[in-house]
This record gives C-alpha cells, sequence and structure tokens, in this order.
C-alpha cells in the first residue's frame, strides 16, 4: 500500500522533472520569501537526494521522516509544486508516518477516508456552469478528429453524468452492500480519463497518467474485502492524530474552497470549470524585452492588434508539464513578479484576468502594471452588458 504511494509520487516527479528545478522559466512562487528554491546545481542534487529518500522509505523505517521534510521543502519553495497528486501522496505518507506501521488497520482506514473524501469533492466541485464548457474543449473537440463518431458522441454524453459518477462513487464505497459498484465506478472513470487523454486518446498530461492508474489499484486494495470502513481502529494518540489530519484535509478544508479561503488544488478542483486565467499582453517593444525563455511561449494575439500573449496556464503544461496556478493569491502573486520586471516599463503590458469557460457569466479585466502592483486582491470582473 505505502509502496504504491511512492510509486506514484515517484512517477509524477519524473514526469515533471522541470517544475522541481530552478533554472526553469516559469517564476517560483515560495510560500515564505526567505525560504527561495535552490541555487543550480543544488536543486537537482536536493531533487534525486529526495528521490532516493522517496525510494528507500519503502523498504526502511529509519529514513521515513527525511523524505517527508524533503518533500514539505521542495513545496514550500515554490507553490507550483502544490499538484493534486503531490499533495495526496504526501498527505498519505505523512499519515503512514505518524501510525509508524503502514500496515496497520488504522493506516488502511485513513486511506479509505481520503479516497472517499477525493471522489465526493471532485465530484461536488464539477457542479457548476462551466464544467459543461470545460469538458466540451478539453476532451470532445480534441477528440472528434481522433475517435470515430459513435465513441465522440459517447464521450458527450458522459459529461453531464460524471460529476454525479464521482459523487456516487464515493457514497457507494462507504458502504458494504455497495462496495463493489464504487470500485467498479472508479475504474470505469479512470480508464475511461486514460483512454480520454492517454495514447489513444489526445495524449496530453502525462504527468497524471500514473495517478490515473494508481487511483483504481487503491479502491481494489483498500475496499474490496473490507467488512467495514475501520473506524474502530482508531484508538490511541496516533491513530487518532492521522485520522484527525485526513478528514480535516481531505475532508473538511475543502470546503473552504468555494470562497477562495483554501487552495484548489488542495481541494481536488481540477477540471472543474471555474478556473480563473491570467493571460500577458504585450507589444512588439515589451516582447523584446522578455527573458528569452518566456519568449519562446508567446502566441501571436487574437484580440489585440500588433501584441503578442502568454498564458501561464498553457505555459505551465508546456514548459512543466503540469497546469500552472489558478487561486486568486497565486496569480496576483505571479502578475506582481512580472510588473516588477524590466520589460513591463520597455513598452505597453497589460494583464488580462477571466474566466475562461464561464466569461459570459463572470466577465473579465484587464489591468496595467502600474495597477497590479497596487493590488492585494483582484477587483470584481467587468461582466458583459445584459448579464446577471
Amino acid at each position: 500500500m505505502y509502496a504504491l504511494l511512492v510509486a506514484g509520487m515517484l512517477s509524477g516527479m519524473l514526469l515533471s522533472v522541470p517544475l522541481w528545478m530552478t533554472g526553469r522559466g516559469f517564476p517560483h512562487l515560495p510560500l515564505i520569501p526567505f525560504i527561495q528554491p535552490f541555487p543550480a546545481p543544488l536543486d537537482a542534487i536536493f531533487f534525486w537526494i529526495t528521490f532516493f529518500l522517496l525510494a528507500l522509505s519503502v523498504f526502511s523505517r529509519r529514513n521515513r521522516w527525511g523524505a517527508i521534510g524533503c518533500c514539505v521543502l521542495l513545496a514550500l519553495q515554490d507553490q507550483v509544486r502544490w499538484q493534486p497528486w503531490f499533495y495526496q501522496y504526501l498527505l498519505l505518507m505523512t499519515a503512514g508516518m505518524i501510525l509508524q506501521d503502514r500496515n496497520a488497520p488504522s493506516f488502511l482506514f485513513v486511506c479509505r477516508i481520503f479516497l472517499i473524501c477525493l471522489y465526493f469533492w471532485s465530484g461536488v466541485h464539477k457542479l457548476n456552469a462551466g464544467y459543461a464548457n470545460l469538458y466540451e474543449a478539453t476532451f470532445v473537440q480534441p477528440l472528434s478528429s481522433l475517435w470515430p463518431g459513435w465513441a465522440v458522441e459517447a464521450v458527450r454524453r458522459a459529461g453531464p453524468v460524471s460529476p454525479w459518477l464521482e459523487i456516487a462513487t464515493a457514497v457507494a464505497l462507504c458502504f458494504r452492500p455497495t462496495r463493489r459498484w464504487g470500485i467498479a465506478a472508479a475504474i470505469l472513470t479512470h480508464v475511461a480519463i486514460l483512454l480520454m487523454i492517454g495514447p489513444p486518446g489526445t495524449f496530453r498530461n502525462t504527468v497524471i497518467w500514473p495517478w490515473n492508474l494508481i487511483m483504481p489499484a487503491l479502491a481494489v486494495i483498500l475496499f474490496r474485502r473490507a467488512p467495514e470502513l475501520g473506524w474502530k481502529s482508531v484508538d490511541g494518540p496516533r491513530p487518532r492524530i492521522a485520522a484527525a489530519l485526513i478528514i480535516l484535509c481531505a475532508g473538511v478544508f475543502p470546503a473552504f474552497s468555494f470562497k477562495e479561503s483554501w487552495d484548489r488544488y488542495l481541494s481536488f478542483k481540477l477540471y472543474a470549470g471555474d478556473e480563473r486565467r491570467l493571460v500577458l499582453v504585450v507589444d512588439e517593444q515589451a516582447s523584446k524585452a522578455l527573458p528569452e525563455s518566456w519568449r519562446v511561449h508567446l502566441l501571436k494575439s487574437t484580440h489585440h492588434p500588433d501584441a503578442w500573449e502568454l498564458g501561464f496556464l498553457e505555459w505551465a503544461l508546456e514548459e512543466l508539464n503540469v497546469p500552472g496556478p489558478a487561486d486568486d493569491r497565486h496569480l496576483l502573486a505571479l502578475a506582481k513578479k512580472c510588473a516588477r520586471m524590466k520589460f513591463a516599463s520597455a513598452g505597453r503590458v497589460l494583464f488580462y484576468i477571466d474566466y475562461p469557460f464561464r466569461m459570459q457569466e463572470r466577465g473579465w479585466l484587464t489591468l496595467t502594471p502600474e495597477e497590479i502592483l497596487k493590488l492585494r486582491a483582484f477587483p470584481p470582473l467587468q461582466k458583459p452588458a445584459g448579464s446577471p
């Protein structure tokens, strides 16, 4: 069980090596200003030390906290690294360290609770008007040129059902009579995702391919022969601490993401359709002043003549193989970093903010570098005329 979690963590890290390096082009977002990313070559050395400590923790109990500590330090250096899969594995491995017995019934219990919460919140977050637009743009349209018509139509019809399937999976896993249906639903969900984004489909977002293999495996291991969830195993200080950690982080805190008081990636809020987008728009003079590692990601603007655009989400996917941050505080921090750079005064520069899949409902906003530097939070977006 623990080995499966470590395998998932190592696979994700290997598929996103640039994310963990300091010399990349995409900006870093340290959580604490005085904890900055290690300079090269220390960044690579520390990455591989962390990698091997994680691998060794499967076989040795002596270096378990060392592996967890290294992962935490990497996360403190850059909040872009707070990807959902990284958070999941780190949280469950930490629970295992607290319990000091990775085969204990209490460890299996906290893992079961985590999976139930993950499926529940992942489904709940998709119950918004933007999810249908995201699903169409991310899955249906790209597959239209790759799959036969009947298969694409099946994907289109599955869109409205998928949030409810995830919620139903969570509920079914809670009760013994329906547990086999919950396992089947989990397998169906992840197989469908792999077909759509894997080699048979769009061949993108490879960093979550291992996650989509490990999740159904965890569902089978944790629930197939489980007579009960295991509440009775929570007896003693360590089991109670581990259970409280998982229930709070996976069950309670995600509710605060609706008001952006808790990060969306820590709330299993991915592909939900209500992500906020930040795009940097620069003219010819400003584009020439950009760092070379940024310029390669510029695209000709379709909205502003004689201008170029740099989308942070697309940039992160292309360079780091992970989606970029979409929380307000992260995007504002990125914008402020850009606004303080030399290119911001070399020509005309604008920051464009919107919800790409809920634009007609929520609107958009355009700000200058000077306006960005004065902000403590993004102001309300400008809604289109006639919108509620």
